[in-house]
């Protein structure tokens, strides 16, 4: 038995908002699940910095971010950014851009 796990993302605009939708198959079940878009980059975040042990304060100097308001709001998913904050905090993050996006 093969227990590899193929996770398909989607992104779709639902009553206005945009969400992230992942599905994957696990002990024979198809499972989804929908979260905000924002709330799944912040959380791809949350788990880089973990795994890279790099603090809010490192990541926003690294980042140049101007406080570590802006960082703790895009790991809560609180915060709206545009593609040049991705762009920040892949490089505050040594990352790809698709380590943080779902696509």
């Amino acid at each position: 038995m093969n227990n590899k796990k193929e996770v398909r993302s989607y992104i779709a605009d639902i009553s206005g908002v945009r969400k992230h939708k992942a599905s994957f198959e696990k002990n024979g079940y198809e499972h989804e699940v929908w979260v905000n878009l924002y709330e799944y980059i912040g959380y791809r975040v949350k788990m880089l910095q973990k795994t890279k042990k790099i603090s809010n304060k490192v990541l926003t100097e690294k980042a140049g971010f101007s406080n570590q308001t802006i960082v703790s709001r895009i790991k809560s998913g609180k915060h709206s950014f545009q593609i040049d904050t991705i762009y920040k905090l892949c490089i505050g993050l040594d990352c790809k851009s698709s380590d943080i996006l779902p696509f």
